[in-house]
């Protein structure tokens, strides 16, 4: 069976085929926004609606809706079956308030936990398993605000800045035999990226850069009255380093030149006119960008 992960009703349920979509049958009255299928057991088929998870175990012949997710959630946007555990699966919601963005269940749906983690009050809409590293809980979301990751089960996520458009990010797939994240985005179209060396072997972020741009780790990191920003550019196109806030407006402009030179400088962000939340500091050069999170706590 070939998964389909939305759904091809015209409002009288779920249908399924089984020779490449020539004949659909309609197996159930029930109706979902998003349908996954478990690359493990293609028996076990997940959908969602209206905040409504089903699970069906053979095969889609019969959805028995599964527990309530037991706090507040957003809108639903996607439902994914976990690459190798049949009873695992995720949920992901849109929502701009501190309702939970990210739920998941690793027991068949009989119960929900809320995986936010510290990942700020933006909508998520769409999650992927990298299935090639699965002790470290590679996970990656596609975001209101581009896309981000999480190697520790979804305690903490870092914006996933290897050259992504810091735009919407409707849905994220991971093409495991080439080891790529596929993003498509509102407006900017597809991209395609390699993580092959995502996560070291320590289970340690390794955030690839791109070649001609370095933007280290902002210090102090979180942040009070100011922090410090180390850079460097070498491109012929106009580079700028700026700040901007999850909403995806700028904060501050620290930096303008005509073209890269390669020097490396210090610039510091004086966050005295901003309030405690998340921020984005985003050096870029022509179509090349590298982004580091910033934490500002008062």
């Amino acid at each position: 069976m070939t998964p389909v992960d939305q759904d091809q009703t015209d409002g009288s349920g779920i249908f399924r085929t089984t020779n490449g979509g020539a004949q659909w049958v309609n197996t159930s009255s029930s109706r979902a926004t998003w349908i996954s299928v478990s690359p493990a057991d293609p028996d076990i088929v997940w959908t969602i609606r209206d905040l409504t998870v089903r699970r069906s175990t053979d095969g889609g012949t019969t959805f028995p809706t599964v527990a309530a997710f037991g706090f507040p959630v957003g809108n639903d946007t996607k439902i994914i079956a976990h690459p190798t555990d049949p009873s695992t699966a995720f949920a992901t919601f849109s929502t701009f308030n501190s309702s939970a963005k990210i739920a998941q269940t690793t027991d068949g749906g009989s119960s929900w936990t809320n995986i936010t983690g510290d990942l700020p009050n933006i909508p998520v809409n769409g999650i992927a398993v990298n299935p090639l590293s699965l002790s470290t809980s590679e996970w990656y979301i596609g975001t209101d605000l581009g896309v981000w990751l999480s190697t520790n089960s979804g305690t903490n996520w870092t914006p996933y800045g290897t050259g992504l458009p810091n735009v919407v990010v409707c849905d994220v797939e991971i093409k495991s035999s080439q080891q790529k994240l596929v993003a498509g985005t509102h407006g900017r179209g597809g991209w395609e990226v390699s993580i092959s060396n995502t996560v070291t072997d320590a289970g340690d972020v390794a955030v690839a850069q791109p070649l001609n741009l370095m933007l280290d780790e902002p210090w102090p990191n979180p942040a009070r009255d100011r922090t410090l920003l180390r850079y460097a550019a070498r491109s012929a196109a106009a580079v700028s380093l700026r700040i901007y806030d999850v909403r995806g407006r700028l904060v501050a402009d620290l930096e303008d030149f005509s073209r890269g030179d390669g020097v490396i400088r210090t610039t510091p962000w004086f966050t005295d006119d901003v309030s405690s939340g998340v921020y984005l500091a985003v050096l870029q050069a022509g179509a090349e960008r590298t982004t580091r999170k910033i934490i500002v706590r008062k």
